[in-house]
Order: structure tokens, then C-alpha cells, then sequence
């Protein structure tokens, strides 16, 4: 608590030379800042203002009690005013230790940039600062985690890679799909009985020998309006061929043929005309046989003639014609 002792700071040689002189008289001295009277206090507690002036009963020490400052003492002794100057320390059984101080009220201390880290003392503004920093590093670290649940995994995502067939909870990477396709297929191929021959003879369309029953084979048809002198027939795409229409004579039927017939390959060619009978000739590619090729067209009504390929002639043979 602070405190003053008028002997300790240099009126007690005064006081002593006024004692001597008044040893019975009593000494009266005032207390002030500049002008200002002091505030003073009855005890080191500091509690209960006390008097100023301070009046002393003999000549001794004067012991006053008042916050720390330098104070201005003033007293009349036989007449003559005599003034000094006295400080306020700090009572000595109020200072703190050096080592392990047992601080007691309000403490303050400098306040140290956050994450300073060294040895000295740590305030409650730099702790809260400390934890700012510490939460925002956190918080943006954090934000760059994946929930346990349902994480929305962005980039290229790994994870160790389980045996294959493993059947199980864990996750899967695609080394792991590839190798399980891997050994089902290696299974299912080892099982598998594979008969080239068999399958051939199941197959319509393959190289090999076939016999198709109970199958309706549906002919492939063409139907041409008005076809012109030389009408076009694929016999690779179509085996019936229908021109109606005919409004001028048939010039060939050879000169737009196309196709590549085998022996046996039939065909169909139905010809109807305008109301008004025409002319038809049909080339080289086309033969009569016991049947004679139609020359002409009957009006209004169709003409249906029938071929079969022969490979002898190269050459559509007539087999029927009505």
C-alpha cells in the first residue's frame, strides 16, 4: 500500500532542527499538489480518508498514507514556513515477488502478436486473439476435408485395391472392376462348350450347309411406275419385280440388269401397261425355253413371267409366263 516517511526523504534533518528548537510544541504540516490539498488516508488500507494538515504531538518521523506521487509538505515552525518535498512509494509488504509473484485484482501486461510463442506473459487479449487465429486456420483447413458421410470426392480419388470377387463392403476402384471382369470371364469361358460347327449349322447365312423347315421365306419386292424403254432391276436385292404403268415399249430389259445370280436363283418380273399393249424386248441376259419369252404386253392386264437362273447360258431362263 503506498505510503511516505518524512525521514526517509529529507525533512527529517528539518524536522529534527524544529524539534530542537520546539521540542514541546507540536507540528502542523499541510499536504498538497501544487496548490491542491492531497488526498490522505488514516492507514495503509487506504479505506478511510484522514485529516490534512497532519498536526504531530513531538518532534519524530511523519508517516502519512496516499496514492504514489510526489507531494509538496508545508509547515510553520516559530514562525518561519518551511517546505519539502516527499514521494509516495509503494508499501513494502504490497510488492509482488521477482519469482513465482502471487498477483492478486486486475493484473495487465503488454499484449503480444498472436502465436508469438515465446516466454512471455500471455494476456486475455492476446489468448482470444490466439484463438481467432487458431479458429480461422482450423475452419479453413477443415473446409478442405470430406464428411465421413457421403463425401462428394471431386478430382481423382484413390482407395487400396481389394482382391478380386472380394464381395464385400469395401470400396471399389476400377483396378479392382477391371480384375473381377478379368476372372468371371476366364470362368465362364472355361465352362463354356464352343462348337464352331454347331453354331455354323444354326446360323442362316453362314458358309455352311443348311437346311431351314418350318420357316416362311418372305420374297424381296420391287415396284417401279412407269419404268421407261430400259427398267432396272438388282436381282441381288430384290427377287420380284413389278412395272406399272408401261406407257412406251420396252427397249431391254438386259441394259440395267445388275446382280450376281447363282444357279437355282429364280425371278419374277410383272409387267402391266398404260391400257395400251407394248412392245418388250428383253436382251441377252434372257431365254426362252419350252416357254417362249412374251413379246408384247396384254392391255389392262398384268403379264407375270417367271425365270430360273442358268449357269450354263448365264442367262435368266423363261419357265412360265401368264
Amino acid at each position: 500500500m503506498p505510503y511516505a516517511h518524512a525521514g526517509q526523504y529529507g525533512p527529517e534533518a528539518v524536522l529534527d532542527q524544529v524539534g530542537a528548537l520546539c521540542p514541546a510544541t507540536a507540528v502542523t504540516v499541510n499536504v498538497g499538489t501544487g496548490s491542491t490539498p492531497a488526498t490522505l488516508y488514516t492507514d495503509q488500507t487506504m479505506a478511510t480518508s484522514g485529516p490534512n494538515p497532519v498536526t504531530t504531538s513531538s518532534v519524530g518521523d511523519l508517516v502519512i498514507f496516499a496514492a504514489p506521487g510526489q507531494y509538496t509538505c508545508v509547515a510553520t515552525l516559530n514562525g518561519t514556513i518551511t517546505t519539502w518535498v516527499i514521494v509516495i512509494s509503494v508499501w513494502p509488504g504490497d510488492e509482488a515477488d521477482l519469482v513465482s509473484p502471487a498477483l492478486t485484482g486486475t493484473p495487465t501486461a503488454p499484449t503480444a502478436a498472436p502465436l508469438t510463442d515465446d516466454t512471455q506473459i500471455a494476456t486475455t487479449a492476446y489468448a482470444d486473439a490466439a484463438v481467432g487465429v487458431e479458429t480461422s486456420r482450423a475452419e479453413a483447413a477443415e473446409a478442405l476435408k470430406a464428411p465421413l458421410a457421403s463425401p462428394a470426392l471431386t478430382g481423382t480419388p484413390t482407395a487400396p485395391t481389394a482382391a478380386a470377387l472380394t464381395n464385400s463392403t469395401e470400396v471399389a476402384t476400377t483396378a479392382y472392376a477391371d480384375a473381377a471382369v478379368a476372372v468371371l470371364t476366364a470362368s465362364k469361358m472355361a465352362a463354356a462348350t464352343y462348337d464352331p460347327a454347331a453354331i455354323a449349322q444354326q446360323l442362316v447365312g453362314t458358309t455352311a450347309a443348311q437346311t431351314v423347315s418350318g420357316k416362311r421365306l418372305t420374297k424381296r419386292v420391287s415396284v417401279t411406275a412407269a419404268p421407261g424403254a430400259t427398267p432396272a432391276m438388282d436381282t441381288d436385292n430384290y427377287d420380284v419385280f413389278s412395272f406399272t404403268g408401261l406407257a412406251t415399249a420396252i427397249t431391254s430389259m438386259t441394259t440395267s440388269l445388275t446382280g450376281t445370280p447363282v444357279d437355282g436363283d429364280s425371278l419374277v418380273v410383272r409387267l402391266t401397261d398404260n391400257g395400251t399393249a407394248q412392245a418388250i424386248t428383253w436382251g441377252a441376259k434372257f431365254e426362252g425355253s419350252t416357254v417362249a419369252l412374251p413379246t408384247t404386253t396384254v392391255a389392262s392386264a398384268m403379264l407375270t413371267v417367271r425365270f430360273e437362273w442358268n449357269v450354263v447360258t448365264s442367262a435368266w431362263r423363261c419357265i412360265g409366263a401368264a
